[in-house]
């Protein structure tokens, strides 16, 4: 039998006169992966504090771990242990991992702590999820990737039931990606609930077993991730928003070629080769500020051209 884990039933919440979520209704299990697809961004971030802190609703029941911690009668005032992974660093700076993973996640109470004991629970775990970070390096020096293990790990020693990922793509790269979701995959098969915020569907629909639509402020469907529910969710994309899905790349006839960086190098940018078609739209992802900063200097002409050609 399925152990719930988080009910959100007919949820209505207004902030500052506004409707943030409207008739929300929501369920998941343990052990389970729900994608919350949001169509836009309105109710999203009051979702999350709700989820956190209890923020009082103006209707409806919240129910956490099968019992009831919010409703227009009765409002929790202690936080739900619901842990949220985002953009944001929930990590102590100056603090080695250890500390961040086994002290500050209450596992470990005593006066005297002995830091062989962290090394050989922190490989246990992270041999399972398939990353090597060392129990005495500083959380300041840690990568995006390696601090979002980090804090999923403190979420599983800390003994929370359920995890909150919040637009993970916007800020790691594909590769880091399919490594969380090993990850993630690993924790929900020991049952660890998960809530996986995302705008792609081709994000969500490798990793989820469910997949809920939100429209502003609304669940309009609730999907389970069986052949043929790519089409169903187009067909929302395009009744909500007005817009379909693009075709896919192959599909796609490329035009000439507007730009082509041919092993450019400037003061910030080194060997660069980079070709944009007409039509076409290209996304940039790094986590080095300079690859930005250079590419914005050279295209507005604040950058001498060092070598290469454009």
């Amino acid at each position: 039998m399925k152990t719930e884990i988080l009910r959100l039933d007919n949820v209505s919440l207004q902030m500052s006169g506004i409707m943030q979520l409207e008739r929300f209704n929501l369920q998941i299990f343990s052990g389970e992966i729900m994608g919350l697809m949001a169509l836009n961004a309105h109710g999203v971030s009051s979702l999350v504090s709700l989820l956190q802190s209890n923020t009082p609703v103006h209707f409806g029941r919240v129910y956490y771990c099968e019992r009831l911690v919010n409703s227009h009668i009765y409002s929790r005032t202690t936080p739900n242990e619901i842990v949220v992974i985002g953009q944001k660093s929930h990590l102590v700076n100056g603090l080695t991992v250890g500390d961040n993973v086994f002290v500050l996640s209450g596992v470990e109470r005593r006066w005297l702590l002995h830091t062989q004991s962290f090394r050989g629970r922190l490989q246990e775990l992270e041999q399972a999820v398939g990353v090597d970070i060392p129990c005495n390096r500083q959380v300041e020096e840690l990568s995006l990737f390696e601090r979002c293990m980090v804090e999923l790990l403190k979420a599983w020693e800390s003994g929370a039931r359920l995890v909150l990922l919040w637009n993970i793509s916007h800020f790691l790269a594909g590769t880091d990606i399919g490594r969380l979701h090993y990850a993630i995959r690993h924790f929900a098969s020991r049952g660890m609930a998960f809530i996986y915020i995302s705008n792609s569907y081709e994000e969500l629909c490798g990793l989820c077993d469910r997949i809920a639509v939100m429209y502003n402020g609304s669940v309009v469907k609730v999907q389970e991730m069986v052949s043929g529910g790519s089409e169903d969710i187009h067909a929302l994309l395009q009744q909500f928003t007005g817009t379909t899905s693009s075709p896919p790349r192959s599909a796609m006839s490329r035009g000439s070629i507007c730009l082509n960086l041919s092993s450019v190098s400037t003061a910030l940018l080194k060997q660069v080769d980079l070709a944009v078609y007409s039509g076409e739209c290209l996304a940039i992802h790094t986590e080095d500020r300079r690859l930005l900063d250079g590419m914005r200097r050279l295209a507005t002409g604040q950058s001498a051209l060092l070598g290469g050609k454009v």
